[in-house]
């Protein structure tokens, strides 16, 4: 009796259901590739021009002196997501959902911050 009661109410939730239809959105990912960036000892914006992007990607070069930090406008020597001399970091393509504006799947370049000691370089590429 409980095995056809559960039945009974599976057949009654999945005969209601509605699927949601997902649609990609068309086009293709082109990467950029902007110069290293030095570090200077303070806190910029990663990309100043600001702009949008898909997937970020920051490498801390192997052979800095310091650890390098990424966050928001308040990074700095001691706040932010500490990237050591070799490691990378990785802001992953959000997922897209059809029933959203598209610029809500898109990072804002010019709101991700770096700080850097001096001499120390940045690696970045981004896909747009």
């Amino acid at each position: 009796m409980r095995n056809v009661l559960i039945l009974i109410i599976a057949i009654g939730i999945w005969g209601s259901y509605t699927p949601h239809v997902v649609t990609a959105q068309g086009g293709t990912v082109a990467p950029t590739t902007p110069a290293d960036i030095t570090g200077d000892g303070s806190a910029h914006q990663l990309v100043s021009a600001g702009g949008t992007a898909r997937w970020v990607s920051v490498i801390a070069q192997s052979g800095n002196a310091a650890v390098i930090r990424l966050g928001d406008s308040t990074t700095s020597s001691s706040r932010g997501q500490p990237i050591a001399a070799g490691g990378t970091f990785f802001f992953p393509a959000l997922p897209a959902d059809s029933r959203e504006a598209v610029n809500q799947h898109f990072y804002n370049l010019g709101a991700i911050y770096y700080y850097a000691a001096s001499s120390d370089k940045i690696s970045v590429m981004w896909g747009n």
